[in-house]
């Protein structure tokens, strides 16, 4: 319960400083985006996603119960990764599988994913709890996207309808435990973003940015769910 509440508290303040300095920004005329307004629609989508996995949050329950992917084969990849990183050792080889096999060949370690990166390198020793936290991150991660994709064409509280919609839809619920698959899942909304502008104020630079988008979400690791998003 303890690090449920220092989770929340840590979530809440980062939010509340990014509040304030949009909106003096605003209040001065310097910044055109983010709108103050947007950061609270992100904020109030990252307490819809704390209160919905509370318990977990808290640490009164797991998700799932079983354990699923995340326990039987996810969680021994990144212990195994943050303990060859955090040795300074690029992880190429993994001699406890088998007779041995390659590691930077497993592309469900999303052992270059940015994100992974920095829960390996700034965070303690990777546990159950680390990667449910990951998942929920994700969730989050998905509906802010989904906001900013809507907010192109619709007001705020239908695009914040529509993020909470996408973000507890089925596919992150039943597939929580499938952390790699709900992470590359995550940058579907945000690809879709940066594309369409790309398409509506031909710039090439948005183009770019919906590959280089879509190249970091490929990273974590589900290769089914980049097709899905390419298609």
């Amino acid at each position: 319960m303890y690090n449920g509440f220092v989770t929340l508290i840590v979530l809440l303040a980062v939010w509340l400083v990014l509040y304030v300095m949009t909106r003096a920004l605003h209040w001065r005329g310097r910044q055109a985006w983010p709108h103050p307004q947007d950061v609270v629609a992100g904020g109030l989508l990252a307490l819809a996603a704390v209160g919905f996995f509370w318990r977990l949050v808290a640490g009164d329950a797991y998700m799932p119960a079983d354990g699923g992917d995340m326990a039987s084969f996810l969680l021994p990849l990144y212990r195994f990764a943050q303990a060859n990183l955090q040795r300074g050792v690029l992880p190429l080889w993994n001699p406890y599988l088998y007779g041995g096999a390659p590691f930077i060949g497993e592309i469900q370690a999303g052992l270059f994913y940015p994100i992974n990166w920095a829960v390996w390198l700034l965070g303690p020793a990777v546990s159950y709890r680390s990667l449910e936290m990951l998942s929920i991150f994700h969730v989050w991660w998905a509906g802010l996207g989904t906001y900013l994709f809507l907010r192109g064409r619709a007001g705020r509280m239908a695009s914040l309808a529509g993020a909470v919609a996408f973000m507890f839809s089925d596919l992150y619920i039943i597939h929580f435990g499938n952390l790699n698959l709900i992470a590359v899942a995550a940058w579907l909304p945000w690809v879709f973003w940066a594309y369409e502008r790309a398409l509506t104020r031909r710039e090439a630079r948005w183009a770019v940015a919906a590959g280089a988008l879509l190249g970091i979400g490929t990273l974590a690791g589900h290769l089914q769910v980049t097709l899905f998003i390419g298609l």
